[in-house]
């Protein structure tokens, strides 16, 4: 077969939007699928500040004990080629970080956002 060029086009829909992620979970489905979601774990706001005032002292704030939250963002459906493929990009993309840190000014970018 002789060498065919085609381009796509990328486009970011309204939806779009860069989320810091710190973890996933997920599983296989019964249809041979890779399910998962992504999710950013931090402290819960708290619901209310206690602020102390004693005449002479500066004000002290407290705030009540903070559990850790997960706020799951969206879940991806891939077939197990589509899976090894992003995650095999996903681990070149970070060996090239890793390695070019060592090196200021080094990181190319391949992803450019609109």
């Amino acid at each position: 077969m002789p060498k065919q060029d085609f381009k796509v086009t990328y486009r970011n829909l309204p939806e779009f939007r860069y989320q810091a992620i710190s973890g996933g979970f997920g599983s296989a489905t019964p249809y041979g699928q890779i399910l998962f979601a992504l999710y950013h774990e931090h402290l819960e706001t708290p619901e209310y500040a206690t602020i102390t005032i004693i005449e002479g002292e500066q004000p002290k704030e407290s705030l009540p004990a903070s559990k850790p939250v997960r706020d799951v963002y969206f879940g991806m459906q891939l077939t197990p080629e589509q899976a090894l493929a992003i995650g095999n990009w996903l681990i070149d993309q970070a060996n090239n970080v890793l390695s070019a840190k060592s090196q200021p000014n080094n990181i190319t970018p391949t992803f450019r956002p609109n």
